[in-house]
């Protein structure tokens, strides 16, 4: 067996546990062929459960069918259980090569489920993926290339050359197809193969290993900065809502980062730009849209992040006992005995049942509408001044009242003279922020 590939696999494969699978990515091509052919020898003598992969994009017509036919074969004649996918991608399209990419992956995950893929990409596709990111404009991560193991994905190859995987199907006599697009120029990667890294290659004959040494150099630091960006984002956070003056505080390397891991969905170099802006200026509203209706939002030295909502709802009744539903809000509604002072906060009351007159409903706030707190009776609108909710929430919040008047705001606090002592029967009102209730984060003022 070949002294490069065993080793490799072998390492990789030690990841599996006792009795483990593992599906290869077979495309019929040298790479994967050998990968294939040395991970079922290794995993064999290791007790591992192999299987193999193929993805048909039916880009090439009949190439295409006749690659999935030789793998078929081989898979056969290894007695090597196969699982087959197919794909119907627009060849005409720009973005062809990313497409067929996004398809082939989700095809082979499904394959593998929860146990391990590996795919047979060698150090030559490393240096190439490197050269591809640093053409379309990339960071740190982009540069890092591909990782040996990300999950439960293995590249037991990266660190190997195509020449290897060359020698071993020469030294077993194994078969293999080429794909006829390869050789042609009308990709990028192909391009950068035939062309870019020759050129590379006369400066420095050793290029290929050189990036790949300089994207795992890149993933290390990439993981620190990662951990550092953990930790900041920790640190800078006020509940739901960021500290602009904290984040703002921040290396520009560092704070990019937090506000994009801060970020519901993924942002692009302008929309990160744009959130820096926003963190860094003197305006105590202001606002900024980002992908997938979301809206970063400044609200006094607070940074939120606001989904797509509707404007408006409809008042509803909540039922005693039972259950309303708002937008973003899940409201319950139980008769208990009060546990007093002690377990009331600003989303949960007891009110006293004595005094509850009427249904209880849900509404928007009103002009006019009071709290009678421990410092006083204050209008709504200058409580949520106060607590520095921000303005596009405060139409959200529901207003719980009876007929004799608003009971409780969440966050706000409730009518202080509706409230039953310890040990006293009561109605316990629980403000729930949907995100709660479905296990996600909440924007609770």
């Amino acid at each position: 067996m070949s002294n490069a590939l065993e080793p490799a696999v072998r390492a990789a494969l030690s990841a599996l546990p006792p009795g483990g699978r593992i599906v290869c990515a077979l495309s019929g091509g040298t790479d994967s062929v050998a990968m294939t052919h040395c991970v079922m020898t290794v995993g064999a003598a290791m007790g591992l459960r192999v299987e193999a992969a193929h993805f048909n994009h039916r880009l090439r017509g009949a190439a295409s069918d006749r690659d999935e036919a030789f793998v078929r074969a081989l898979c056969r004649g290894w007695s090597l259980p196969l699982a087959v996918g197919y794909g119907s991608i627009d060849s005409r399209g720009a973005g062809v090569e990313d497409a067929a990419r996004r398809a082939r992956y989700a095809f082979l995950f499904g394959a593998a489920g929860d146990d391990f893929l590996a795919t047979a990409h060698t150090m030559d596709d490393q240096a190439e993926t490197v050269l591809l990111q640093l053409v379309r404009g990339t960071g740190l991560r982009g540069l890092g290339g591909m990782a040996p193991v990300r999950g439960r994905l293995l590249r037991p190859l990266l660190g190997l050359r195509r020449a290897d995987t060359e020698g071993y199907l020469r030294a077993y006599g194994l078969p293999h197809t080429d794909d006829e697009t390869n050789s042609g120029d009308a990709y990028r990667r192909n391009r950068l193969r035939h062309a870019a890294l020759p050129l590379l290659a006369e400066e420095n004959p050793r290029i290929v290993p050189a990036l790949a040494d300089m994207a795992a150099r890149l993933r290390q630091d990439e993981a620190l900065l990662a951990q550092l960006t953990e930790q900041a984002l920790a640190q800078a956070r006020q509940g739901a809502a960021l500290d602009c003056a904290a984040a703002n505080a921040l290396h520009p390397a560092l704070r990019a980062r937090v506000l994009r891991a801060f970020a519901p969905v993924e942002l692009t170099a302008r929309h990160t730009r744009a959130l820096e802006a926003l963190i860094a200026g003197q305006s105590g509203s202001a606002a900024v849209s980002l992908p997938g209706g979301w809206t970063a939002r400044r609200a006094y030295d607070r940074l939120w992040m606001d989904p797509a909502r509707a404007e408006t709802w409809q008042p509803a009744v909540l039922s005693v006992p039972g259950v309303a539903e708002l937008p973003g809000w899940r409201i319950e509604c139980t008769i208990c005995t009060s546990e007093g002072e002690t377990s009331q906060n600003r989303y949960t009351f007891y009110f006293s049942r004595d005094t509850i007159t009427g249904q209880l409903r849900l509404r928007p706030r009103q002009t006019g509408d009071t709290l009678r707190l421990p410092g006083g009776s204050r209008t709504l609108k200058r409580l949520m001044i106060d607590r520095k909710i921000p303005a596009w929430e405060r139409d959200a919040l529901p207003v719980l009242e009876d007929n004799g008047g608003v009971l409780a705001v969440p966050g706000l606090g409730a009518q202080q003279d509706r409230l039953a002592p310890a040990g006293a029967p009561a109605l316990r009102v629980a403000f729930l922020w949907q995100a709660e209730v479905d296990g996600g984060t909440a924007n609770v003022p």
